[in-house]
């Protein structure tokens, strides 16, 4: 038998919901709204004790997500920690759960269905927002996998010249310069640094590319004639860096 609050959810949704019974005590709440792909929102209403209710996705949202996107950096997941908070929600297990009580189940519903919405949404940051989370990403890998390599953030080689700055400053025999170049403008800065330190020091440049074919021909022909080591994206980097500072700093 349906418990008395869930048929009152269903009432306050004018009877647009249906409600199953997946495990005992563990109903789904099968509603309107869908995904892209036109399956339902995973939403299942658990009671703890007394009044206390827990609607939970059984994990099915990130399994969902873990298709086409990742939460495989520091500032991914920071993303995601941000979207539960706001709502109170929090991961548990691998499951998205928020705790609320039979009397404000109607609200919490709602408030639940708008985190599984912007975490399903992650999806389309590959394109719009992860691009825009280059740097970050590229800091990241740095600062957890090359950590043991000694290096200077934010660097500026010539003091004088503080425009002219450097990513990363790479501790080496001839010292490295490294840029993370996003785009166009960064390609041709970093060019114009690079051309301005071959006049006055000794060291070698390093350019990692989010996307190097996205460059005009112009600019790709300007970086490649200017820097000495190229790395056409952030995965390329990422397989390649340890071997490479082993080699440049030994």
């Amino acid at each position: 038998m349906t418990p008395d609050y869930l048929e009152r959810l269903r009432q306050q949704f004018n009877a647009r919901v249906a409600i199953a019974e997946r495990k005992p005590g563990i109903y789904q709440l099968l509603l309107p709204m869908r995904h892209p792909d036109g399956d339902p929102y995973e939403l299942f209403v658990q009671s703890i004790a007394g009044d206390a209710l827990r609607l939970t996705d059984l994990g099915l949202t990130l399994m969902r997500l873990s298709y086409e996107y990742d939460l495989d950096s520091e500032t991914k997941r920071g993303i995601f920690n941000k979207i539960l908070a706001e709502d109170g929600a929090r991961e548990e297990g691998g499951a998205i759960v928020l705790d609320t009580s039979v009397e404000s189940l109607y609200p919490a519903v709602m408030q639940y269905l708008k985190v599984l919405t912007e975490v399903a949404s992650m999806r389309l940051y590959r394109r719009e927002v992860v691009r825009s989370l280059f740097y970050e990403e590229l800091d990241d890998f740095i600062r957890t996998s090359l950590v043991r390599f000694r290096y200077e953030k934010d660097a500026t080689p010539i003091s004088m010249r503080p425009e002219l700055a450097v990513d990363y400053l790479f501790a080496a025999p001839r010292p490295l310069f490294i840029f993370g170049v996003k785009d166009g403008s960064k390609a041709r800065l970093a060019t114009i640094a690079c051309l301005e330190f071959e006049k006055v020091l000794p060291f070698r440049s390093v350019a990692i590319h989010e996307n190097f074919e996205e460059l005009t021909p112009t600019d790709r022909s300007l970086i490649t004639n200017t820097v000495d080591k190229q790395f056409t994206d952030l995965e390329d980097f990422k397989r390649k860096a340890e071997a490479f500072f082993e080699r440049e700093t030994a």
